[in-house]
């Protein structure tokens, strides 16, 4: 069965290109983007958050190009960090990176990001982390426009987690309708790998429900 096909199965008939929301946590496994989940995820074009927790990636190459882009979700994966430059070409607009409990050991490999206006990055998990006490004032220095690490201003006070389409990202959602929000995401948090028919039946149509309703809710991004 192919990517395309099965993101159907999994998530419910959808139209890619009206989705602004794709939460992919658990429903696949992967360790790297194939050339096949390129093209397919390339066709979310009004795509704002792409949620991909604990998929098992390993590697950033063949990263899609999601030029509308704003939070992207990579936490409890394998990712060292070398080929985080992709995302300063494939990722153009984005502000907001989670990329927690990963294998990266150095904020150095951060800045080939620069490029981006990224304003929010949670690290926590990662052994940079563990290394240098300091390493968020390194993160603030690094990005001029940098609001908070690890959900924390300059200063080390707490924030509030932004709310997806809320005030915190006005700046970025200006002139959307929220009545026009598309939502594909995996409501139970059960999905697993694709070839895995436990319950397929009751998921399926309990991930159908969620793509067809309409999103005039704000979402969390935690």
């Amino acid at each position: 069965m192919s990517f395309e096909t099965s993101l159907q199965e999994k998530l419910g008939e959808h139209k890619p290109g009206e989705i602004q929301e794709l939460i992919l946590d658990t429903v696949f496994k992967f360790d790297k983007f194939t050339e096949e989940h390129r093209d397919v995820l390339q066709k979310y074009t009004a795509l704002i958050h792409l949620s991909l927790n604990g998929v098992g990636l390993t590697s950033l190459q063949n990263f899609p190009l999601l030029t509308e882009l704003q939070i992207l979700e990579l936490n409890k994966n394998k990712i060292n960090g070398d080929d985080l430059q992709v995302l300063s070409t494939q990722c153009p607009n984005l502000y907001k990176l989670k990329i927690e409990e990963n294998e990266i050991d150095s904020p150095d490999k951060f800045k080939c990001l620069t490029n981006l206006n990224l304003k929010k990055i949670n690290l926590i998990g990662n052994p940079l982390v563990d290394k240098d006490k300091d390493y968020s004032k390194i993160f603030f220095e690094m990005f001029k426009n940098m609001e908070s690490v690890d959900d924390k201003d300059r200063d080390g006070q707490e924030v509030e987690s932004t709310v997806y389409g809320g005030e915190d990202d006005e700046d970025y959602e200006e002139g959307e309708d929220a009545e026009d929000d598309g939502e594909v995401d995996d409501d139970d948090g059960e999905g697993g790998e694709v070839d895995d028919d436990d319950d397929e039946e009751e998921e399926k149509e309990g991930n159908k429900n969620e793509a067809k309703k309409g999103n005039n809710k704000k979402k969390k991004t935690n």
